[in-house]
């Protein structure tokens, strides 16, 4: 939930602003240079022109157009609020969407630390780990090398060959 009691998937874009064609500018004037900026310019062009109603659906669907663009096919992706009968806030509803899919291990990145609580995922029998960052460097147009940057500064940087990055 985001303040006011708002599930996520109910935030709605404000397109009274022109939000969308700032974002793909200043995408544009940092990345313009880039050796592979323009072979993925359309894809984002495509992205930007959505004109969603919902801030997830539009987070969503970009994430899975650049997954499978990356080569990333098999990846089934979901919603946890088409997943009937989720219980619990934080820690446990994670647990809880774990549990719904079958999985026995969860992979967290770093920045959840604050407020996952790992040993209940012992005692639900499954496996609990922190995402190391230790990508491989590549070069960036603004050194030094920044491990910590969007998804897109690797493919506009390393093209096709972005998932051998991962």
């Amino acid at each position: 939930d985001v303040p006011g009691g708002i599930q996520i998937k109910d935030v709605r874009i404000d397109w009274s602003k022109p939000w969308a064609k700032s974002h793909l500018k200043s995408i544009t004037i940092s990345y313009a240079k880039s050796p592979y900026f323009k072979d993925y310019l359309p894809l984002l062009e495509s992205l930007y022109q959505r004109h969603d109603a919902f801030l997830a659906d539009f987070t969503i669907e970009s994430t899975i157009v650049l997954a499978r663009e990356l080569g990333m096919t098999p990846t089934r992706f979901m919603r946890s609020s088409e997943l009937a009968g989720l219980v619990g806030q934080k820690t446990d509803r994670v647990i809880s969407v774990l549990k719904q899919v079958g999985a026995t291990h969860y992979l967290c990145g770093p920045s959840a630390s604050s407020y996952m609580e790992p040993e209940k995922f012992d005692n639900a029998g499954i496996t609990f780990e922190y995402m190391q960052y230790n990508y491989p460097e590549y070069a960036q147009l603004h050194p030094p090398y920044d491990p910590f940057v969007t998804i897109l500064d690797l493919m506009f940087m390393m093209g096709k060959d972005a998932l051998q990055y991962f």
